[in-house]
């Protein structure tokens, strides 16, 4: 078969390898494994520069027919190059750069702000929550962690290409909110007001922290309003993607439901 690789030590597959274990200084490359995941990417436009395929383990032969010049390897080749346990037979290597805030938005537009989010299979989780919640835009400042990292790509189910994000600091993000008649939610267990009792119908954003620090003074000072999530049990918070779930689907059920 033409263009097959077999060996592991090719440097194509070491160049892999090296994405899998670490983003290198000054490269936006990530890796996307899976048949959802490139189906995903896919349908976002996502435009990869190598496409590995082990036909041995693919499991959907028509995502054949989307692919343009796959490189064809051997099952050991695939398995050394993949980020997880799991083997579709598939993984892809695209560039993925940050975005800056769009200048228009949406009327009444749902926005989600993440300050400082350190782990990634975290943030993938969140971002297959706003996919599903049908978010207008997740804005990421200060991340501790690559937007775009194969573990949040895996984590997401490919979902971090079909979400809007962007990256700003917070004043700037701050600002944007205020300009574009934005009212901002800073979700904590200190807030000042359950967010059953909030009206969502308006343009919304919930800013979430980090899982050890949670929010910082600035957006406590800086939002809009403070809101909790009452906590009935032992424990003084959720997890920040289940957090943000709770959120998200309360502004649906006010706004799709009108009550």
């Amino acid at each position: 078969m033409l263009n097959k690789l077999t060996s592991v030590n090719n440097p194509k597959v070491k160049a892999v390898v090296r994405l899998r274990q670490k983003r290198a200084k000054d490269s936006f490359s990530t890796i996307v494994e899976g048949v959802k995941e490139v189906e995903m990417a896919i349908s976002a436009g996502v435009s990869f520069s190598e496409v590995y395929v082990c036909e041995k383990n693919l499991k959907e032969r028509q995502l054949l027919k989307k692919l343009k010049n796959p490189c064809f390897v051997s099952e050991e080749v695939l398995h050394k190059m993949a980020y997880g346990q799991r083997n579709e037979g598939v993984l892809a290597v695209c560039e993925m750069r940050p975005r800056s805030l769009p200048e228009k938005i949406k009327t009444g537009g749902l926005y989600v702000i993440l300050e400082k989010i350190e782990k990634p299979g975290n943030l993938g989780a969140m971002l297959r929550t706003c996919d599903a919640a049908g978010v207008d835009g997740v804005i990421v400042c200060d991340p501790k962690t690559w937007i775009y990292s194969p573990n949040t790509v895996r984590s997401s189910l490919g979902t971090v290409f079909t979400v809007n994000v962007y990256t700003a600091d917070q004043e700037e993000t701050a600002a944007y909110c205020r300009r574009h008649g934005i009212k901002v939610y800073a979700a904590s267990p200190h807030g000042r007001k359950r967010y059953t009792d909030c009206n969502l119908k308006q343009a919304t954003a919930f800013v979430l922290g980090s899982e050890h620090d949670g929010l910082s003074d600035y957006w406590m000072n800086n939002a809009d309003q403070q809101v909790l999530i009452p906590m009935l049990g032992k424990a003084d918070s959720l997890n920040v993607a289940h957090s943000m779930a709770v959120l998200l689907y309360e502004t649906l059920r006010q706004r799709q439901f009108n009550c």
